[in-house]
């Protein structure tokens, strides 16, 4: 999955702390979309993802920490620590 070729726009996240941005990288494999996210400074924050051209609704599973998140609209959000990584894995 991690050699697939990335998906480019399709996802945007906002930051609820302007000055703590969040990276992302998208992937597709098998049927199930694969999202990368990294905080990229120290403190804390809650990223808004907004995904692009995916159903209203979804589940995402954070991969490595057994517990899953609902989408709404084509939007969900999660919550980061000091330059903390999360690992989704969305179906749908």
């Amino acid at each position: 999955m991690l050699n697939t070729a990335s998906v480019g726009n399709g996802v945007t996240v906002t930051s609820s702390t302007a000055s703590i941005p969040v990276d992302v990288l998208l992937k597709r494999y098998n049927g199930a979309s694969y999202l990368f996210a990294a905080e990229m400074r120290e403190g804390s924050t809650t990223a808004t993802f907004t995904l692009r051209d995916f159903p209203a609704t979804a589940t995402v599973e954070v991969l490595g920490e057994s517990r899953s998140i609902d989408v709404a609209g084509g939007v969900f959000s999660d919550s980061f620590a000091s330059y903390g990584i999360h690992l989704y894995r969305i179906t749908y």
